[in-house]
């Protein structure tokens, strides 16, 4: 028989590796913003620059941290996926806010 109910523990690592990703992302845009040697490092990509080694590590970061709640959560079956409905939200808007260049240059006081 087929189970038809979703399994929580695979949705809530989904939503926890996705979310990492992307304020991974965030952070390596703002941490290259105010450090030229870290913009330079993560310049993997002359044609792309900067972008590419944001991307990729943050990336491999959300990819790393979705596998290990993956396993970690491997065995739940129930849970409240509106709190992490939540936190995917939380961390999208964060993700955004730090690869929006007006809100950098606030935070840069420029």
């Amino acid at each position: 028989m087929m189970n038809d109910k979703p399994n929580f523990g695979q949705t809530a690592a989904a939503f926890i590796g996705t979310s990492a990703a992307i304020l991974a992302i965030g952070l390596l845009n703002v941490w290259s913003e105010f450090s030229t040697e870290i913009k330079t490092r993560l310049t993997l990509h002359a044609g792309i620059g900067p972008y590419s080694g944001k991307v990729l590590f943050g990336l491999l970061i959300g990819g790393a941290v979705w596998i290990l709640a993956d396993v970690l959560l491997l065995r739940m079956k129930n849970g409240n996926i509106v709190r992490w409905t939540f936190f995917f939200t939380l961390a999208v808007g964060a993700g955004m806010l730090m690869v929006f260049t007006p809100f950098l240059r606030l935070l840069l006081g420029e």
